[in-house]
Order: C-alpha cells, then structure tokens, then sequence
C-alpha cells in the first residue's frame, strides 16, 4: 500500500488500438531445493523468507522440496505442520542420514520446475539472493551460481578453502572449476535434464556443474555466519566432500604417483653415483653410516604409503560405482500425490490478479470495451525505487484505465506489484493524523460496543494504527504480510500474526473478531472478493468494520489525473465501495469523507444470516384453519380460484389438494391444464355451473376481492365464499 504519488503522464489519444487482452498460457514453476538435518531452529525462518521471495514473482507459481535426513529434533514435526497448510511445500523424509549431498542431490533431481533452486537450510545460503538468480535466468542464463566473494567463517578454514579450490581448478580435468562455489545456485529445465544423465551415487555436484557448459552466470554475496545449531560438516565429511572432488575431476595424483616414481629413482641413483665416487676418492676415510638408509627407507615407505592411499581413493570410487546404490532410501513423501500439490496444475491459468477477458475485479462483469484512458512509460510503482545500477534495465509501463460496465467501478488491467501483499505507508503518520485515527477508532468501539472485545487490523504495517488501537479499550490484533514488518511489530509489543487475508488455511489461528480495520489496502487487491470473504470468514456474527480507500468520487471533482498508479489497481466511489462491500458478505451503514475528502470510510457489518423462522410458524397456523374450513364440507366438494404461483404453493405446502375438486382460472392458456406438484385440473369459471361445489376459496392476490365480487353476484349466498388474505381466511 502506498501514499498518493504524483508523476507525469502522456495522455493517449483515445482512438488508439487498445489490442487484445490475452491470458498468458502457461506460468512457468521455480522450484526450491533444499536438505535439513536437525535444523528445528532455522526451517521456519527459511520458510518465511523464502515466501517473501515468492511474492515478488507473481508471474511464477513455486514449489518448495526439502528433504530431511532423519532428524533426531523436532524438525520433521515442523516440515509437516508447514506441508499441511501449504500443498506447494514438499517434504522427503529418508530412512536414514544419507549426509548432505547424496540427500540434497536426490531431492533435486525430483524438482519438477523450468527452473530449480539447489541452497541450503540454515540461512548461510540467504534467501533474498533467488530474486537475483531469477533475474539473472530472466536474462537467458541456463546456469546461475551463487560464489562467496567472502566469508564471515574462521580463518584457517576459510583459508584452507580458497586453497583447495585454487589447487581442484588448477590440476581439474575440467576446465574452469567455479572457485568458491558450494552448489547454491539457479539451474534451467535443460541444465536439469543433463544432469539426470550422470549416474553417480556419490556426486560431486559443483563438478558437474562446471562439466556440462551452458550459459553461465554468477552472483557474488557474502555467507553470512549461523543463526542457529552448528555446522553438521565435521573435518572428515568436508575431507569426504573434497577427495570426491579431487578423484571425480582430476587424474593428477596418478600422475603424480607414476612422476614421483621415476624422479625418485633418478634421484636415488645420481645419490648412488655421488657415494661411489666419494667412496672411490677417499676410500679410508669416508663411511657410508646407518642414517643414510633409516632415512631413505622411512622416506620412501612414507611415499609409497601416501600413493597406496590415493590409489585407494580411486579404488573406493570405482567400487562406488560398482555398487550403484541409490542415492536415499525415502521413508516418506508429503504432497507428492496430492494434486493440488502440484503447482503446473494451475500453470495454464492466468497469474494471480491478471485481468482475463477484460472481467471486473470484482463482480466479473463485462468491461467497456473502449479504456476511459491510456496512460504511456508510467512508473511501474510507487515503490521499490531504482538505484543508478538498475536504471539501464528499468523501463516504465503503459496503464489502460478501464471500467465495469456491470458495476460501475474503476480499475487497471494491469497485474499487481510484487509487494501488493505489504502495507508500506510511504509517509510518516503526523500527530494530527495519529489524534484523528485515535477519536475515529475511539468513536467506532463506542458505536459498536467493542469495548473489551477483540479488533484485527488486516494489513496493520509496521504497526503504526496497530498501536494507537491497542492503547483503546480492546483487544487488539493485526494481520500482516511482511515479514520484516511483523518482526518490527512483534519487537514493540504489539500482536500481530503473519498472514495475507484469502491465502493459506482457512481460519486465522488468533480468530474469530468482533471488528475489523481494512485501511488503505482494499485498493491493492487483485481479488478483492476472495481477501473480503476471508476477513468476514474470520468475524463473528454481526461483527462491525471500518474500511478506507482513495476516495475516487473527489478525483473526478478535482480532475485529478495524476492519481493513476500501477500500486493501485481500482478506484472506488461511494457507489462503487458499497457495491464492493455488499457482494462479499457486509452491510455498508455509511460511507463518510474523511480528510479533506481525500479518503472514503465505510462502516459496515458482517451480514447475517436472515431469520425467516416466522414464516413456519405462519404456514402451521394457515394449514390448520385451511383444513378446518374443508372439513365443514363433502369430500372434494370446494374449489379454489386462482392459477397463480401463490396458490400453488399453497396448495402444496399446506397439503390440501386432497380436499380440492378443481381450481378455476378464466385465462384460457391455463385452462386445460394442471397445477404443478399437486396435479389438480385447471377449469374455467363455468365449471361452477357444470360441475358444481359448495364452496370457493379465493387465492387471486390483487383480484380477490373482484373475484369473490363476481361469485357472489352469480351465485348468491348457495355458494361459501372465503378469500386468501395475509395468512388467513376472510369469508365473504
């Protein structure tokens, strides 16, 4: 959500093609891999900062797939309470600790996304740097990796890491080793295809990555230190990891074995020539020793034991391969069958908040087909400003302003900002506004009687109407989506749960509420019905709300056309607000100025249910007096008159047609026929005449009275004459 924002605008002619608006046929999937062992600490931080991401790319759907090594924490608890309410985050659970990189590389392998995210859990691989892997795969990269440009570790093992990576890249069959690289990186659809090609139970995946070619790009960042636990990489795994390295992309220790052979035996024999010729020289005074040969003997085994070992190495590899076993044995799969789980199922769907087929945001009515107005290179937000790096690539957008011809409102066709789900107020709240919120809130809880009771504020920010509700007579709650905002809330006491109104399970976990705040954002929504109902799923019968937005209606008083802003995507009147309101479960009480008239404010109501439980207690007491007046007459020996949809029902709901010889209507199309439900013949009026009854109830609504008028003139008193009026039996 933002403030106002001024900006220039170029005014399109209005008989400009406005050109097809069609749904895109397919979103593309990024998947993010990840693997876990005892990281209860971090897993649900990683989650929440890995949506944060995912908001930033609507045009993507997302899947999340970790698996978990057989924690001995509470982390796989934690991996299923986060599966049960998100069907895109998948969980392997293996049978056993199958170590990092076999367990990791499996997961990865079973990503389904045209793109695949390969990071760690503990938070050392940030989970901002995806939103640069995708731009950077945006750019038409098959490889994106993420190298360290630096390292908040300790120095002899940072030291000992750049040495490694130096000596893998320099002595490496394959050309160009990436340097500081852990696997943390972005893979294109082909790249993973590639990868499936590989059958090796002991990857060595940075290896691989720099093996297969593509187009490749790095992104540069800094590891940030542990937040929680300790590292699960002992010196012997990271030996492990290296010596895989080593004998999965190098043939240099062989080498060096069949090298240092002959340069030992060339060696040993310029020695063996030396003593013979000092030997031959000064034969009586020159003594060979024991030293010579203890030194030469634990020298030579200690070599032949180093080249015994690297053999080893490459022996152990070979039998790796030999032996084939799987990369993990999985115990369990969470939201792998589950349909919904799968996030192409919606892939040929537009993203979320696309206009398709130019429908209304929010009665999904027609469009006018002509926009009230196209505006050209208009900024693309009010916020998320470019820096001097970014400007080479930021280019503006062209908005098309466009109304329902339906419901009357005003709105954008354009999609919604990455942030939509973020309330950012752009300016600082003075204290004149923070004394006006407060006696409007103060007023609110009086009308309503909301003292003690609990209030949400839904997009409550950093708080700061959050805080001047909680300093009022009530409970008070909010309801944000960034994460970064909830921590500032949660940091200055206020309680604030993080959600976005319509996503995620149903029932908010701190609900139901007996009111509501919904202030400046409703604007923001690009399916302003699915947020509402959700707000109104979350109250309390009767529960009252307060909900603002730019009031549109002063726009057009003031000719205010520099109020079009891609933040915003609908425009609403007090017309338009209440429509708005009324579809999605609220009665509007009133809608107010506020501000200059700047902002419009609706007090509603969640809409109950309406009680018609009289209407039961009518149709009891209408049966029995019905029943009672035919019981004063021979079996089928009373008619009734009038064919309209009032007495038909009448005759069904209080059961009567058993007692009714015929019904009498004078137009002729009826005649002829039946009444439906209980089939009773429908006559003309000489029917009384030709096949007579004793008496006549008259059902006829607005012609009762001329109807019982004519019968009584016919028939004079030989006839009983009732009418059908509001319930009951008036006789004539």
């Amino acid at each position: 959500m933002t403030t106002r924002d001024g900006g220039t605008m170029a005014l399109l002619a209005a008989d400009e093609d406005v050109g097809a608006v069609t749904t895109p046929a397919k979103r593309k999937t990024v998947s993010i891999v990840s693997s876990c062992y005892n990281e209860e600490g971090n897993l649900q931080e990683f989650y929440d900062r890995l949506m944060a991401i995912t908001q930033g790319f609507p045009e993507y759907a997302f899947e999340i797939l970790i698996a978990d090594n057989r924690s001995s924490d509470g982390s796989r608890d934690l991996l299923r309470r986060i599966a049960a309410v998100d069907k895109h985050f998948r969980v392997i659970l293996n049978a056993n600790n199958f170590g990092p990189i076999r367990s990791g590389y499996n997961a990865f392998l079973q990503a389904s996304g045209d793109a695949v995210v390969l990071m760690s859990s503990d938070l050392q691989d940030p989970p901002e740097l995806i939103s640069d892997l995708i731009r950077k795969w945006q750019q038409g990269n098959e490889v994106v990796v993420a190298v360290k440009s630096g390292s908040q570790e300790r120095f002899p093992m940072s030291t000992i890491r750049r040495s490694y990576y130096r000596l893998l890249s320099r002595f490496s069959d394959t050309d160009d080793i990436i340097q500081n690289f852990t696997g943390f990186g972005l893979y294109d659809r082909k790249v993973m295809d590639a990868l499936k090609l590989y059958k090796d139970p002991e990857p060595y995946f940075r290896g691989f990555v720099s093996e297969i070619g593509f187009r490749r790009a790095e992104v540069e960042f800094v590891q940030p230190p542990r937040k929680w636990g300790e590292s699960k990489h002992d010196f012997f795994t990271l030996y492990g990891v290296a010596m895989t390295g080593f004998v999965n992309h190098s043939k240099l220790p062989l080498r060096l074995a069949t090298f240092s052979g002959f340069c030992l035996a060339g060696g040993s024999l310029v020695i063996a020539i030396a003593y013979l010729v000092y030997k031959l020289l000064f034969w009586s005074t020159f003594s060979l020793g024991l030293a010579p040969l203890v030194i030469g003997l634990f020298f030579f085994t200690a070599v032949q034991l180093i080249f015994i070992g690297i053999i080893g190495e490459y022996v152990g590899a070979i039998l790796t391969q030999v032996k084939n076993h799987p990369l993990a044995i999985e115990d369990e799969k969470i939201n792998f069958d589950d349909a919904s789980a799968d996030p192409a199922a919606g892939a040929d769907l537009p993203p979320e908040g696309y206009m398709a087929e130019r429908a209304c945001r929010v009665c999904g009515g027609r469009l006018f087909d002509e926009p009230l107005a196209r505006y050209a290179n208009m900024p693309k937000s009010a916020q998320e400003l470019p820096d001097a790096a970014a400007l080479v690539d930021e280019t503006g957008v062209d908005l098309e302003v466009l109304q329902c011809a339906a419901c009357g409102l005003v709105q954008l066709a354009s999609e919604p900002v990455p942030y939509y789900r973020e309330v950012i107020r752009a300016a600082a709240v003075s204290d004149v506004i923070r004394r006006a919120k407060s006696e409007q809130f103060a007023r609110f809880i009086d009308e309503h009687g909301l003292h003690g009771k609990r209030i949400v504020e839904v997009g409550c920010g950093r708080g700061e109407f959050l805080s001047l509700l909680q300093l009022l007579d009530v409970e008070a709650f909010g309801l944000e989506a960034s994460v970064s905002a909830v921590a500032d809330c949660v940091a200055s006491g206020l309680r604030v749960t993080r959600a976005y109104p319509g996503e995620g399970a149903g029932a908010w976990d701190v609900g139901p509420f007996d009111g509501f705040l919904l202030l400046m954002f409703l604007e923001h929504m690009p399916d302003p019905g699915v947020a509402l109902r959700a707000i109104a799923d979350n109250l309390v019968d009767g529960a009252a709300g307060l909900v603002e937005v730019p009031n549109f209606d002063m726009v057009v008083r003031q000719t205010l056309f520099s109020e079009f802003v891609g933040d915003h995507l609908m425009y609403f009147t007090a017309e338009t607000l209440r429509t708005t309101l009324g579809v999605n479960g609220f009665e509007v009480l009133r809608v107010d100025e506020l501000r200059d008239g700047y902002v419009l404010s609706a007090t509603v109501r969640k809409r109950g249910r309406l009680d018609i439980s009289g209407f039961r207690e009518q149709q009891q007491q209408l049966t029995h007096e019905l029943q009672t007046y035919l019981a004063g007459f021979a079996a089928r020996r009373v008619a009734v008159w009038g064919a309209g949809h009032q007495a038909f029902a009448t005759i069904a709901m209080t059961g009567i047609a058993s007692g009714i010889r015929y019904v009498v209507d004078s137009a002729p199309f009826k005649q002829g026929r039946f009444t439906p439900a209980t089939h009773l013949p429908i006559v003309a009026p000489e029917a009384l005449r030709t096949d007579p009854v004793d008496a006549v109830i008259v059902m006829a609504a607005s012609y009762s009275d001329e109807v019982a008028g004519i019968v009584r003139e016919q028939f004079g008193s030989r006839l009983s004459v009732v009418i059908l009026r509001e319930n009951r039996l008036e006789p004539v």
